[in-house]
């Protein structure tokens, strides 16, 4: 009876002892999948903004810069005259975030400027392709000008007007090459002195291209 006894305490001593193996063994291999998942789960996918794509064995930023602007026409509300517009516009971006600082002059004839306006727009939507570009904005402007005297048909030219206001625009770019195009662009101008719509042709020129896929490099006579 006493070896039967010994030999029962014996076999819950192993089974003890296996037990607290096992429970340690469990800890062990716990924790580290429990801090692991912690640590995963503050983990956010980052986007990588100097992505690239390739096209015709050439390199593009994704994120890219651009510059727009060249010639139109419009209409102002306070001239009944067609007025020639010029404006140049540079576009870029911040992270994914596209912004825009842009000018534009407008006037009775190329040269006979008589309205000047700057703005700053937020872009919140743009699509590229290698065959198109397209993009919209809005923000605030500020217009600078002479007021039109509409009886001895003449510009107050020492009363200049300031105004502050809002700009709109879409544009449409039709890609020559993937980082040139020729397309246009629909503007309004909106502010207490006036109004101006008016419709521009558009260059675009963007900072996409970044070199040329290795070994595709072309071939230099010299």
């Amino acid at each position: 009876m006493q070896f039967g006894n010994k030999r029962q305490i014996g076999q819950l001593s192993r089974m003890k002892g296996f037990n607290s193996s096992a429970f340690i063994l469990f800890i062990f291999i716990c924790i580290p999948i429990y801090s692991f998942a912690q640590d995963t789960s503050r983990l956010k996918l980052q986007e990588n903004f100097k992505r690239e794509i390739v096209f015709k064995d050439k390199r593009f930023r994704v994120y890219n810069n651009w510059f727009s602007g060249a010639g139109g026409l419009a209409v102002n509300t306070a001239n009944p005259y067609p007025q020639t517009v010029l404006a140049v516009n540079f576009n870029f971006h911040i992270h994914q975030y596209y912004f825009r600082l842009g000018g534009m002059m407008s006037g009775d004839d190329f040269g006979l400027w008589n309205n000047f306006q700057a703005h700053i727009a937020w872009i919140p939507y743009r699509k590229e392709t290698e065959k198109f570009h397209l993009a919209t904005m809005c923000g605030p402007s500020y217009c600078t000008g002479y007021d039109f005297i509409r009886a001895p048909d003449i510009y107050d030219n020492n009363n200049p007007y300031a105004a502050f206001g809002v700009y709109a625009e879409f544009q449409a770019i039709k890609k020559i090459y993937y980082d040139v195009g020729l397309g246009g662009a629909f503007f309004v101008n909106v502010n207490s002195k006036n109004s101006i719509v008016g419709i521009r042709i558009d260059v675009f020129l963007s900072s996409a291209f970044k070199g040329y896929v290795k070994g595709k490099e072309p071939l230099r006579n010299y």
